[in-house]
């Protein structure tokens, strides 16, 4: 073996490492030690384990930051759960269109804020008459409705 050899020494074995040839593969290779105290936990669970946790943390930046969820001032356990609901379906709401616009030539245009922000720019105008006029569809917008596959708006 390139890393260690194995060698037997008066009725029991030994291991020696190859310090020179396990130094040259640290320096080519990222290192990632996991630790953990769970003495049941196999190798590849942990990191499975933890690449999950990395998604998790991935969603709550995206729920403070990318949703403007700050601190929730709820004062019953009712609300509380409501409002983590209300939160979790944003959250895949928000995964999704994060993941369209990634897999489609709309998200070298946008991000999600700069989509959302398109599409607050259309609006209806209601004239002194109740008569309702919808602001003109932007490029722009018409390819995000095509790119979710949204009939585009109208009033008729």
């Amino acid at each position: 073996h390139r890393y260690f050899t194995i060698e037997y020494q008066s009725s029991s074995y030994g291991v020696r490492t190859n310090r020179t040839a396990i130094a040259e593969t640290v320096q080519r290779f990222g290192t990632l030690v996991l630790l953990t105290n769970s003495t049941t936990l196999a190798a590849e669970e942990a990191l499975s384990m933890y690449r999950k946790k990395d998604g998790v943390e991935k969603f709550f930046d995206a729920m403070k930051n990318g949703l403007d969820r700050k601190r929730l001032r709820i004062h019953s356990r009712r609300a509380l759960e409501g409002m983590l609901f209300i939160d979790f379906v944003s959250l895949i709401l928000y995964s999704h269109i994060e993941r369209q616009l990634k897999s489609t030539s709309l998200g070298k245009h946008f991000t999600v804020h700069e989509l959302f922000d398109e599409l607050k720019k259309l609006s209806v105008v209601r004239l002194g008459d109740n008569q309702m006029i919808l602001t003109e569809v932007t490029k722009h917008q018409n390819d995000i409705f095509k790119t979710f596959e949204i009939p585009t708006p109208s009033l008729a």
